[in-house]
């Protein structure tokens, strides 16, 4: 269900809402209650007031930094019913202008301080940001960066996107529907699928669900259909050991049971391709 909005600014959240859902910026499949374009409220003086944050150990820098920026609540409650959203277990979507797509629990984003930050108060004069390295090159994280208060940047359920752009607020799992395998809650597969969520959905998509910095990992072919699982399970552990610059980070810090249970889950989606929204993919 999309929510309809009567006040100025939640018509043009309505107006951002069926450009998105029906344009490039996300599969129609996926309804979200509200997407809110942070840019558009920041050119139309909508978004404030302006606070500073300060960072203890910033992940982008690796080091304390200060920001100026919006506080992430105040534009949350901007969307109707967003309490009862909470409590259904709404989550947020964050669009990045590189592809990178993290996906978080709503109730979890209300528990801490978020603030959009606008500009890098450790910036020199007359600039607003210092670049970041990513995948061996340098990059602005404008327009908006999100960043945590108090919140350390090991605790996976927070994710600290840059190039931020656009918020969608959708119901508890929606937005990942095509790539849900069709097994018990409590089995291995499923337990590699949430794991999977939180720790490459937001780069990798799986039937075309996800984001857009690495391939997709499931349609025409299934990754382990042409990578060897030996190799894979390096891989995926130390991607920068395989390629240079590479924008994949190492996860060392799975445990066997945790990549075992991501492995079973890609070998089971290999049963479950989906070619578009609702699409099966051609028979080979």
């Amino acid at each position: 269900m999309i929510y309809k909005f009567w006040s100025i600014e939640g018509l043009a959240l309505l107006a951002v809402v069926f450009a998105l859902c029906f344009g490039a910026g996300m599969a129609a499949h996926a309804d979200p209650y509200a997407v809110i374009d942070i840019q558009m409220l920041k050119n139309q003086g909508r978004l404030k007031p302006l606070v500073e944050v300060v960072i203890a150990d910033d992940p982008a820098y690796g080091k304390k930094k200060r920001y100026m920026g919006y506080p992430l609540e105040a534009l949350l409650r901007t969307v109707p019913d967003i309490e009862k959203i909470r409590k259904a277990g709404g989550e947020l979507v964050f669009h990045c202008a590189d592809g990178y797509t993290p996906v978080m629990s709503l109730d979890d984003a209300l528990k801490k301080r978020g603030v959009i930050a606008v500009r890098d108060l450790n910036a020199p004069k007359g600039k607003d940001w210092m670049p970041v390295m990513q995948g061996g090159k340098t990059v602005s994280p404008a327009p908006f960066y999100l960043v945590w208060e108090g919140v350390s940047h090991k605790d996976k359920r927070y994710h600290w996107p840059y190039e931020l752009q656009s918020i969608s607020v959708m119901p508890y799992m929606e937005y990942y529907t095509a790539a849900v395998p069709r097994v018990p809650k409590t089995s291995v597969v499923y337990r590699g699928m949430t794991l999977f969520k939180t720790r490459c959905l937001m780069c990798h998509t799986v039937n075309l669900v996800g984001g857009t910095v690495g391939p997709e990992l499931n349609v025409p072919h299934n990754v382990t259909e042409y990578w060897k699982e030996g190799m894979l399970r390096q891989f995926i552990r130390n991607a920068p050991g395989f390629r240079a610059r590479s924008g994949m980070p190492a996860f060392g810090d799975l445990s066997e049971m945790e990549l075992n249970a991501i492995l079973a889950y890609l070998r089971t989606m290999k049963g479950a391709k989906i070619c578009g929204e609702t699409r099966p993919c051609p028979q080979r």
